[in-house]
């Protein structure tokens, strides 16, 4: 009989896991999340597999949710919800719910830049600073928020709000999200797979340019 390797990694008796493993599932079966790397067989959030790029393979895992999430993530945190949980709530609440039990960091920069330029530097700072009190670590309130057992975290005021120009406009981002509209175009086209990522190849040599970030999210 060959010789098996087995790695043990043992999970604090008081961690949650039949709530987490729950919420893992909810947003799998939504499709909410899109990796950007090859997740392992056992699935992206497979509880085991995370566990074991943290522990083993020392790796971190870093979420970057658009705004619609961010901004529902901050309003929770601000005004509660009606349970029921539904539609974007429900994928926000239970994203940052999974995130904070699973030491998982998000990054919500850019939906923060994207508010600011839209609706302006107050708006977005203001927004932040809420957003910035419903990361601040309290997983156990929002695994009990997302499994509809309360409808408030225990949050009474936002972080201090920090000054940041967030309007600024990011160019680079800019010019990558004209080609992410272009991609969002050709999927919808009757092509092959191959046939969209040549097509819009070559649309960025002809019409654009060669937009590498864009093109790499692209081929995936």
């Amino acid at each position: 009989m060959d010789d098996i390797d087995m790695i043990v990694i043992r999970l604090d008796p008081e961690f949650p896991l039949e709530d987490v493993e729950a919420i893992g599932a909810r947003l799998m079966a939504l499709g909410a999340l899109v990796p950007g790397y090859i997740p392992p067989d056992v699935g992206m959030l497979s509880i085991a597999a995370l566990r074991f790029a943290q522990d083993i393979d020392q790796t971190e895992t870093r979420l970057l949710p658009d705004r619609n999430l961010v901004s529902r993530m901050a309003r929770l945190a601000r005004d509660g919800t009606q349970q029921p949980l539904a539609g974007p709530n429900a994928i926000a609440a239970d994203l940052m719910a999974f995130a904070q039990a699973m030491n998982l960091q998000i990054e919500p920069s850019i939906a923060f830049h994207e508010l600011a330029h839209r609706d302006g530097n107050a708006v977005a700072l203001e927004e932040l600073s809420w957003f910035r009190a419903a990361d601040h670590g309290q997983a156990l309130a929002w695994i009990d928020l997302a499994q509809g057992r309360i409808d408030r975290l225990p949050i009474a005021t936002p972080e201090p709000a920090v000054e940041r120009d967030l309007a600024y406009p990011l160019r680079r981002w800019r010019r990558n999200y004209v080609v992410a509209l272009r991609i969002a175009e050709l999927e919808l086209a009757d092509m092959t797979p191959l046939k969209r990522a040549l097509t819009l190849f070559q649309w960025m040599v002809d019409d654009y340019f060669m937009a590498g970030p864009a093109a790499i999210f692209a081929t995936m």
